[in-house]
């Protein structure tokens, strides 16, 4: 694949507090994009003119957009694609991401080595700082999603908007099938992830391709997002059906329901017993199931320190963190199966 260029653009609503950081990780690039674009979409703080303060960068704002973060990239890619060539590229990144200085170097080398066949590569993430239990958690949770992408040789499910190097030609073939490219989805990311597998392109998460992202403060906060992502795939899955290139995710899904299922049966066997007899033995037996189980947790967070490895060797909390996940998985699954317009995301 010959050399093309690369345009990268940030979707920003609000983002007066993140943006700059975002721009200068932009800015620090080992391999700079040609062309760099904030597309503002709404915008009522200093979003505007903070992008607008940094040199070599481009500032659109979003006309008359109510498909979200998916429609005011519908809008930039419809501005940029009469200049761009089959052989180009475009970066798509969050306004709270930090790229790695080596991203867009590296994403680009996965795209010379794998052609055509390779629609999309995205970062594997970290967490930005958060000093709290929360914070803990949730950096644990992204290291093993690292870890699990690594498993897979780099192939990845989705194509993380938060920092994501597409290939132009797989994305005009998507755009070619339906006369545009994201819908105005709750998770359009993976929906265009979706898309993009569906016609045959993979997609990628190399080790190598890295970038820190913002971690939510609260669990109200925490709910509301893992709401969205949950059924917002849900949802997407429901439209494309069992496809080829799609039936793993829908597999994968419906395990995660199963499982959590069963967590809650064995919980609620647990507490059965114990009001029923008064007393709960535990057999020694048990003890070295828990010991590895502990130990491969913590072997999975391992990269990020003993204190991680403590923390996951404990379980305690990282039970409680499971049983809040699972409690959104279901009630995403409910809201999707129901399709209730205008329910909570």
């Amino acid at each position: 694949m010959t050399a093309g260029v690369i345009c990268l653009v940030i979707p920003a609503h609000d983002e007066q507090d993140g943006i700059l950081d975002a721009m200068r990780s932009v800015d620090a690039q080992t391999r700079p994009p040609d062309c760099r674009i904030v597309i503002s979409d709404n915008s009522t703080d200093a979003t505007v003119e903070l992008a607008r303060s940094q040199p070599g960068w481009e500032v659109w704002e979003t006309v008359g957009n109510t498909g979200r973060k998916g429609g005011a990239l519908n809008q930039a890619w419809a501005r940029l694609s009469p200049s761009l060539r089959d052989r180009d590229f475009l970066v798509t990144m969050d306004a709270d991401t930090i790229l790695d200085p080596r991203f867009i170097e590296l994403a680009r080398a996965k795209f010379e080595a794998h052609g055509e066949a390779l629609g999309g590569v995205c970062a594997n993430f970290s967490g930005l700082p958060l000093e709290s239990a929360l914070g803990v958690l949730q950096a644990m949770e992204y290291a093993r999603a690292e870890r699990i992408n690594r498993s897979r040789r780099g192939f990845a499910p989705i194509l993380a908007g938060a920092a994501t190097m597409f290939s132009v030609v797989a994305l005009r073939a998507v755009e070619r099938t339906r006369g545009h490219l994201y819908e105005p989805v709750l998770t359009e990311d993976y929906e265009l992830s979706l898309a993009l597998r569906a016609h045959g392109h993979e997609t990628m998460a190399p080790r190598g391709c890295r970038a820190r992202t913002a971690l939510k403060p609260t669990m109200r906060s925490l709910w509301a997002q893992r709401l969205r992502w949950y059924r917002g795939a849900f949802e997407c899955l429901r439209e494309y059906g069992l496809r080829p290139g799609v039936r793993s995710d829908a597999a994968w899904l419906a395990f995660s329901l199963w499982a959590s299922s069963m967590r809650w049966l064995f919980l609620g066997a647990v507490a059965y017993t114990v009001i029923t007899v008064g007393r709960m033995v535990f057999s020694p037996w048990l003890l070295p199931l828990f010991a590895l189980a502990s130990v491969l947790r913590m072997i999975q967070v391992k990269e990020l320190g003993w204190k991680y490895m403590v923390a996951a060797g404990l379980l305690v909390e990282e039970l409680y963190y499971a049983v809040f996940l699972e409690a959104v998985l279901w009630r995403s699954f409910y809201l999707a199966v129901v399709k209730r317009p205008g329910a909570e995301w």
